[in-house]
């Protein structure tokens, strides 16, 4: 027993600052309250709710009215309307628990197929290489605020990120021959019908991704090939539906993108500098840790790892590819929450691209009857936590957790979440009339705002809110404009 602790000591370190990063997370995300587009998307199914209707055909009427007005995302705008504001104002604070639910399920579950599964790895080297993992997604994405405390953001991209991580670990289990193969496809299918309904960052990348597995299994069992095309054929049909939806010309008016040279040509050149943008020293810290858990997995089994070079230009295009859906509608690289998870999945690409090239070291120092010493693993392991702790406390201040703490020391985050819940009870107060002036915000928190009630009515904030709480106007003015 002693001799296992002290082999797993590293994952059980990991899990512990894992768990404890989240705890300022979970404080912040309990001041967070639905605004703009969660009012907009949730709108009729509030009414319907209230009025003793059916919400399922409400939620169907509001998938039907973006479809056909707005987005073709029809995965998307069903979340998206399901925000948890419509069960209470202070259910709000579930979405920070459901954004790092799903990251965390979705990582363990693909990393235990990869790891586990397939490399036959210990439960101390899955779970010190997810916590790890997960330490570095969490703490350091491009925009915390819409990767955990705003439902439409998050749930539109965060969550259909963590559906994609499903979707891979399915393909992968179908690869490995599993015992109850059709559930695993059924799993597939159903999680190919969601994600092709949903942002086109998600869509683009699973059609890809399945289609690179449709290629694998025509090399190791062409029998199997039907699995991986019957994916692809949903994911390829629900992502067609979503892209000619009638509505997506409608909001493409308004914009003007870019042709499709240009729009691979500058997603490669993003691509590009998000790398090295990225690429912190807790990332260099976690590369170096998971570099003897790495070699160890190359070991279990016996891929040659051919052409090192020309897997890393496949991953480096896989993430390029995320890049062109937002660049080819809107010539922009995108908001926040579409970054993060082009952020997220870089750090599993680079992962992926360390781990191939330690794989074809170690095929070629196989051949060659060299190995490495047993104390450079644990060296390496050392000195990538021993990074990893100076890394983070050098950057503590810009972490999303680090965030959160100075969002609860200096006391805006409570003085938001206090003037919401005032705003709620006047908005829902029927005696309150049809014409509402609130108090405006005192403070604006990063982590909490983006947008809300301003003075001038017509701001799509005070529509939205107006037309959730059925009322004519809503303007938030200073006390003494009152």
């Amino acid at each position: 027993m002693g001799a296992k602790l002290k082999r797993n000591w590293p994952a059980a370190a990991l899990l512990g600052a894992l768990l404890l990063s989240m705890i300022p997370i979970l404080l912040v995300g309990d001041c967070a309250h639905p605004y703009g587009d969660d009012y907009a998307f949730s709108e009729w199914i509030h009414h319907a709710a209230a009025d003793g209707r059916t919400p399922l055909t409400a939620l169907l009427n509001t998938v039907k009215r973006y479809y056909f007005g707005w987005q073709g995302t029809y995965a998307g705008t069903a979340v998206m309307a399901l925000q948890p504001g419509l069960i209470s104002e202070g259910a709000y604070a579930l979405t920070p628990v459901v954004m790092l639910s799903a990251l965390i399920l979705s990582a363990l579950a693909l990393s235990h197929t990869l790891l586990r599964r397939w490399l036959g790895q210990s439960r101390g080297v899955w779970l010190a290489f997810t916590a790890g993992l997960l330490l570095v997604t969490i703490q350091f994405q491009p925009n915390a605020h819409q990767a955990f405390f705003w439902w439409n953001g998050a749930a539109y991209y965060t969550l259909f990120y963590c559906f994609t991580l499903l979707l891979a670990s399915c393909l992968i289990r179908l690869q490995l021959n599993p015992g109850r193969p059709m559930l695993w496809l059924g799993l597939a299918v159903v999680l190919a019908a969601v994600i092709g309904g949903g942002n086109y960052v998600s869509g683009l990348f699973a059609c890809l991704l399945t289609a690179g597995f449709i290629l694998l299994t025509l090399i190791r069992d062409r029998k199997a090939v039907w699995r991986p095309i019957l994916v692809e054929l949903v994911l390829v049909t629900g992502f067609l539906i979503n892209a000619l939806a009638p509505g997506n010309s409608v909001r493409q008016a308004a914009h003007a993108g870019m042709s499709p040279p240009k729009a691979v040509f500058f997603s490669v050149g993003l691509a590009g500098v998000d790398t090295l943008r990225w690429f912190n020293l807790p990332t260099l810290a976690l590369l170096i840790f998971l570099i003897p858990l790495l070699w160890r997995a190359a070991g279990g089994t016996d891929f040659s790892f051919p052409l090192p070079g020309a897997a890393t230009v496949v991953l480096f295009l896989a993430l390029a590819c995320q890049n062109a859906p937002h660049l080819y509608a809107l010539a922009a690289p995108g908001p926040g929450r579409l970054r993060n998870i082009v952020y997220d999945s870089y750090l599993w690409l680079a992962i992926l691209c360390l781990g191939y090239w330690l794989g074809w070291l170690r095929r070629r120092m196989e051949r060659q009857g060299r190995t490495p010493p047993p104390r450079l693993g644990r060296g390496l392991a050392a000195l990538g936590l021993a990074l990893g702790c100076i890394g983070f406390a050098l950057t503590l201040p810009n972490t999303t957790s680090g965030q959160c703490v100075r969002a609860l020391a200096d006391g805006s985050a409570r003085a938001y979440d206090a003037t919401i819940l005032t705003w709620d009870r006047i908005l829902s107060d029927p005696d309150s009339g049809p014409d509402v002036v609130v108090d405006a915000l005192p403070v604006r928190p990063p982590l909490l705002y983006a947008f809300n009630l301003e003075e001038n009515p017509e701001n799509f904030a005070n529509i939205t809110c107006a037309n959730y709480y059925g009322k004519n106007t809503v303007r938030a003015l200073p006390p003494n404009q009152q």
